[in-house]
């Protein structure tokens, strides 16, 4: 006997099961969406809309003059003079115990170089020859305000983004591109340059013996007291500017002190004898140096107004490898050309403005544009706003802006060098045309077609800030009580000290002084016996406060000290202010990211590095993570702030 079901009944089952699929395909749909949010293009929704930026002078780029034979002579003569004077012995580079961002003690700085006094004097003379032996500027030998870039094998790669970024902001600046000699020219990109207002020049074209410089950074002084210009933007090849860099010659400072230097992370870790053997002192510095070290990345100089200190800084680094650059930073960070500009000036008592903002790292984007993880870039802040921070530069010191370094990785074309790469990196390598990395945190997002630069700030809840404050509380606290502990210990063995010392001299025949009496003999009053009990006056027998080790920060911000009036920090005119450092956003505001990727487009799609997987590969980027656009040809474009 059948069962049937009633009409109602069966209505309801077929509505709930329909029910079920639309709920079901919702579902799907949703977790579609969120899948597509997390992996696929930021910015596909959204296409780009260039905004109009301000007209540029199209003109023609005039000739770039070469060294003059009285600039080479110049040259000659100092190359005569630092041979005549050079260190009296040679110190081995090492880092600190610990590694090289342990916080030294002031003990470790003075112990650290087994350099004598006398090693000091006779080294302090070599150093005064020079000195006085410099030649004079040759008037009338350069002209007008450029660019210096050292560039060279793989750095000409990274030195054509920069380029290309120069010309696409508005500058019209000339520039020189240097490189050690011809072997390390990629051929037919100087061709390329000329005609975009940049020229070639070989160093072995103007000087004889190369042999003294063993580090392409020690070529910066001798290019730059070669250059044609008497007013000098150096840049590294890889410090991207992210407005016009014509402007940089306005800042106020600059046009008053002639000499612009920018921030690096660490303070100096340079030997108390740096100050005596350069003349800066007239004797051993014990006290901890407090001056923020420089990024030599971007730096400006008016050789007319700084002919003797850029000289002096070319003996540093002629004599650098085995002298100069471990002298000046023992066993800490940035061991090489950077800090000899700074101690250059500071011997000579130069003028010069320091950049009052701190450097900013720029980190990876997490895909949804804050940023994360290890840093990528340095952002250096325009030197024009003193009580601004602005962006100016994009020093790339980690993840170099090459379309052959990012979109093709080494660039290793045999599938046969993967099995190598993987017993290096372990099983996370495969091969598509380039080797891939899966755990980078770059190739994921270039696979994904992500920004790579974080756009914005993550901005802290109120239950956050309140952890983060009780959290900074209770610590400061905690230090203050094992202060505290300290000296009532220090107070304890002092008075017990004193107690002993009585009855010792109450024992002795023929004493009837008491303590007191007999520290104002010597000289001691009760204040300044009190004052010295509690600093580091402990006699024989007593226990020696505690030292703290505390980390080296490696973000210290120069602005966290108040300057002294004619200090490293505030040399003459120049006014330093508290800044709050600006905010992360300046990249999407300014589009530097995508600017960036047109002119990598273009290198991967013309000239001597196209190829046309990386042209397709970097095109396709350009188009899925900032939208479709016209191709950049070169023409300038112009700077959207400034």
């Amino acid at each position: 006997m059948k069962e049937y079901i009633d009409t109602p009944t069966y209505m309801g089952l077929a509505t709930q099961q329909r029910s079920r699929k639309y709920i079901l395909c919702l579902l799907i749909l949703f977790l579609t969406y969120q899948l597509y949010r997390a992996h696929g293009p930021i910015t596909a929704q959204v296409p780009f809309v260039p905004v109009p930026p301000p007209p540029c002078d199209q003109t023609s780029f005039p000739e770039i003059p070469g060294p003059s034979p009285k600039a080479i002579e110049a040259w000659s003569e100092l190359r005569e003079l630092f041979d005549a004077h050079p260190p009296n012995v040679e110190l081995e580079h090492a880092d600190f115990e610990g590694g090289q961002t342990v916080k030294p003690t002031v003990e470790l700085l003075d112990e650290f170089l087994d350099l004598t006094s006398v090693e000091a004097k006779d080294m302090q003379n070599e150093h005064a020859q020079v000195v006085k032996n410099i030649p004079q500027y040759p008037d009338g030998q350069f002209n007008g305000k450029g660019i210096v870039m050292i560039a060279g094998g793989r750095y000409s790669e990274y030195a054509s983004t920069t380029l290309g970024m120069i010309r696409l902001l508005g500058g019209r600046l000339p520039v020189e591109v240097w490189m050690k000699d011809r072997n390390e020219e990629q051929l037919g990109w100087c061709e390329e340059l000329a005609p975009q207002g940049m020229a070639c020049r070989f160093v072995e074209d103007y000087i004889d013996d190369m042999s003294p410089f063993s580090h392409h950074y020690q070529l910066k002084t001798p290019v730059m007291l070669l250059s044609s210009f008497s007013e000098i933007l150096f840049l590294d090849s890889d410090c991207l500017p992210v407005v016009n860099p014509d402007r940089v010659f306005d800042a106020p400072a600059y046009r008053l002190l002639g000499a612009v230097l920018w921030p690096d992370y660490w303070g100096t870790t340079e030997s108390p004898w740096t100050p005596y053997i350069t003349g800066a002192k007239n004797k051993k510095d014990l006290r901890r140096p407090t001056y923020q070290t420089v990024d030599s990345g971007q730096m400006m100089w008016n050789k007319e107004m700084h002919w003797q200190t850029l000289a002096l800084a070319a003996y540093y680094n002629y004599h650098g490898p085995q002298y100069f650059y471990t002298l000046i930073t023992q066993g800490g960070p940035g061991w090489g050309d950077k800090d000899t500009f700074p101690t250059a000036l500071r011997a000579l008592s130069a003028p010069w403005h320091f950049v009052p903002h701190k450097l900013e790292t720029q980190r990876y984007d997490d895909g949804h544009g804050y940023g994360i993880g290890t840093g990528m870039a340095m952002l250096q802040a325009d030197p024009r706003y003193d009580n601004e921070q602005r962006p100016m530069f994009l020093h790339s010191n980690f993840v170099k802006m090459s379309a052959r370094r990012l979109m093709c990785g080494t660039c290793i074309e045999d599938e046969s060098a993967l099995s190598e790469k993987q017993r290096e990196d372990g099983e996370d390598v495969e091969f598509d045309g380039r080797i891939i990395m899966r755990k980078d945190p770059v190739w994921e997002m270039l696979n994904f077609s992500k920004r790579i630069f974080a756009t914005r700030v993550k901005v802290e809840s109120e239950k956050e800030k309140k952890e983060k404050e009780q959290e900074e509380k209770k610590k400061k606290e905690k230090d203050e009580e094992e202060e505290e502990e300290e000296e009532e210990e220090d107070k304890d063995d002092s008075k017990r000290n004193r107690k002993e010392q009585e009855k010792k001299t109450s024992r002795e025949p023929g004493s009837n002084k008491s303590s007191k009496s007999k520290d104002e003999d010597i000289g001691l009053g009760s204040d300044e016996k009190e004052q010295n009990d509690s600093e580091g006056g402990a006699k024989e027998g007593e226990r020696q406060p505690k030292l703290k080790a505390q980390p080296f920060s490696r973000s210290r911000s120069i602005l966290q000290r108040k300057p002294q009036p004619g200090s490293d920090l505030d040399p003459q005119a120049s006014s330093q202010q508290d800044n709050e450092p600006f905010e992360l956003n300046w990249m999407g505001r300014l589009n530097t990211e995508r600017d960036i990727w047109r002119v990598l487009e273009r290198s991967a799609c013309e000239g001597v590095w196209s190829e046309e997987r990386l042209c397709r590969r970097t095109r396709r980027h350009l188009d899925l993570t900032f939208g479709k656009m016209e191709r950049w040809r070169g023409e300038c474009v112009g700077s959207m702030e400034g």
